[in-house]
């Protein structure tokens, strides 16, 4: 017969381990019916965010892009969508895997060939493209890039993502025009296994995954980092989200954008800490 004392144990040992479960990353891809472009697009939107969504879509493989949710304890925001250059399933943890990827053997993105270096080309792609009229000028969402080329590829393979705004690219470096990238976010280039030496670029801005030390795949990710783009207001404009891998089809890069962040920069600012989580340490 169980002791009381361990009945007990049990019950908060069930509690933690319920706990623990509720926490963990979880990803769905879209599917065509509930989850699908405008889902996603919608889900965007943040309380009187004063921006009308007229429309969206999606060019891409379906598993590649979807939702996600329990995202706190390993990327910093708790629900969203991802873009992927592969599958959403292979950011999962645990990091098991030295080059996690799949092949979709699809085109890249020239908007994102403009990104790389001279002579790079994407692979992989996956675009959102949003129609959206806003009553503001300005407009602001929180994201997070994370890839599996990090450590072993920095400075050698350069996958990158956009955040384009009536095509000018917004997703850059806090205060600098330096685009969100692989080569451009890291604390330098290592082995696996390895902690990598540093200093690297905008090491401050970079979560090391590789030892592990999050239940994800991603050998390495940004911190929450905030998209901020001035818009036409009253009329049309268009939003497109894309990411692909670079010079080759291995090792995922994903983004992951807040849910219920879009909105006019100056109210993001000050609604931002109700929707995202401490930053990780």
């Amino acid at each position: 017969m169980i002791s009381f004392l361990g009945r007990v144990a049990a019950g908060v040992g069930l509690q933690l381990l319920a706990g623990l479960a509720h926490a963990q990353l979880s990803v769905a891809p879209i599917n065509g019916t509930t989850i699908t472009p405008s889902t996603l697009a919608q889900s965007l939107l943040g309380q009187n965010s004063q921006i009308t969504i007229t429309g969206s879509s999606y060019v891409g493989a379906n598993v590649a892009t979807g939702t996600f949710g329990g995202g706190t304890g390993t990327i910093g925001i708790e629900t969203g969508f991802l873009l992927t250059s592969g599958s959403v399933l292979s950011v999962l943890g645990p990091n098991n895997n030295g080059l996690a990827g799949v092949d979709l053997g699809l085109d890249g993105d020239t908007d994102l060939d403009a990104l790389v270096p001279e002579g790079s080309l994407t692979r992989d792609a996956s675009v959102l493209t949003i129609t959206f009229v806003p009553a503001v000028s300005t407009i602001q969402f929180s994201y997070v890039f994370g890839s599996e080329e990090y450590n072993d590829y920095v400075n050698e393979i350069n996958d990158v993502f956009g955040l384009f705004v009536n095509g000018v690219n917004w997703a850059v470096i806090p205060r600098s025009s330096t685009p969100v990238a692989i080569n451009n976010i890291n604390c330098g280039n290592s082995g696996r296994g390895t902690p990598p030496p540093g200093p690297g670029k905008n090491c401050n801005l970079y979560v090391n995954n590789d030892p592990p030390t999050r239940n994800i795949q991603l050998d390495g990710l940004t911190r929450a980092l905030s998209f901020t783009a001035p818009v036409n207001p009253n009329v049309p404009n268009t939003l497109k989200i894309a990411i692909a891998d670079t010079s080759d089809y291995d090792g995922d890069s994903a983004v992951f954008i807040a849910a219920g962040t879009l909105c006019e920069a100056a109210r993001a600012r000050s609604g931002r800490a109700a929707r995202l989580r401490a930053p990780m340490r």
